[in-house]
Order: C-alpha cells, then sequence, then structure tokens
C-alpha cells in the first residue's frame, strides 16, 4: 500500500510540474492580436515540453520504485552500467562477475568437475 501512495503522489506533483512548464512557457509568448497558427503553435510546442517534464519525471520514480520493490532488478542496472561494487545476491545461474569472466569462470569449475584421466 505504501508503494501504491507514493506512486499517486509522484504522479501528481510530476502533473504540478508539468502543467508549471507549459504556464510558464506558453503563457509569456501568448499575446493579443496574435494569428492563429502562432497560438496553436505556442500551445502545442507548451504541450510536448509538459508530456516530457511528466515522462521524466514519472519514469525516473517508477524506476526507483521497482528498484525498491526488487533490489535484484536495481542490482542488474549497477552491473550493466559497469558498477560491480554492489554483489550480486544468490540467484541460481548467475554470477557476481562480469560477462567477460563469466565463459573463463565456467570454464574452469566444468574442468575442475571432469575426472583425471578419463579424456
Amino acid at each position: 500500500m505504501g508503494h501504491a501512495r507514493r506512486w499517486i503522489l509522484t504522479t501528481v506533483l510530476a502533473w504540478l510540474a508539468g502543467l508549471g512548464v507549459f504556464l510558464g512557457f506558453a503563457v509569456p509568448l501568448w499575446q493579443p492580436r496574435q494569428s492563429t497558427a502562432l497560438i496553436i503553435g505556442i500551445g502545442v510546442s507548451g504541450g510536448l515540453l509538459m508530456a516530457a517534464t511528466t515522462a521524466l519525471l514519472t519514469g525516473a520514480a517508477l524506476r526507483r520504485l521497482l528498484d525498491r520493490t526488487d533490489p535484484r532488478r536495481g542490482q542488474e542496472r549497477q552491473r550493466r552500467q559497469g558498477d560491480d561494487i554492489a554483489p550480486t545476491p544468490a540467484v541460481p545461474g548467475r554470477t557476481a562477475l562480469p560477462d567477460r569472466n563469466r565463459e573463463q569462470a565456467r570454464n574452469s569449475a566444468l574442468s575442475a568437475t571432469r575426472p583425471v584421466g578419463l579424456d
């Protein structure tokens, strides 16, 4: 339930920020006796800025919310970004080694389990 509250609050704040960007952009540009095309262009541009602001804020919040819900997700993203500081939890089929070392580790593990002299 706490995650739902956080998400609702985040979307409210993101929409308010988006509306603030729209009003801050469009209102000063709208002047009396402007052409209809210019008024529409200012409105569309302000709307795109509002949409981008809202999407950026809700997207960042969603990533953080999902990382808190599933810690492995956040650690997987850290590994993909090249940050191997955080240890990976013990998950079958996963290792904390970077990709380039996984093949070497797999080969050495296979050679350690083969009986000697049966090749």
